[in-house]
């Protein structure tokens, strides 16, 4: 399984990497890409569900919107991750 967070807007970064620390994840694993619409994207291969959702949770709590996904392979954890993000920044907090 692999964990993505997709995080608006690009000033995450340095929390992003923090959070990365904080989950002591091997930094060969993670990959932090810029994205053209000015979103952040961390790919955490081999994390539970767990450490993304709390560390979602932690961006949030910091200002930063962050969406969550999880999937078999890195696109599909990406679009699930883009999915909520999206649903977040509109308004839409439902989560369902």
């Amino acid at each position: 399984m692999i964990g993505c967070l997709a995080l608006y807007p690009e000033e995450g970064k340095n929390m992003a990497e923090w959070l990365v620390n904080g989950l002591r994840m091997d930094s060969a694993e993670v990959s932090v890409k810029q994205e053209l619409e000015g979103t952040l994207t961390v790919m955490l291969p081999g994390t539970t569900k767990t450490a993304v959702w709390q560390a979602a949770l932690e961006l949030e709590c910091a200002g930063i919107a962050a969406g969550y996904g999880f999937g078999e392979t890195a696109a599909e954890a990406l679009r699930s991750a883009r999915e909520l993000l999206g649903r977040r920044i509109d308004g839409d907090l439902s989560f369902t």
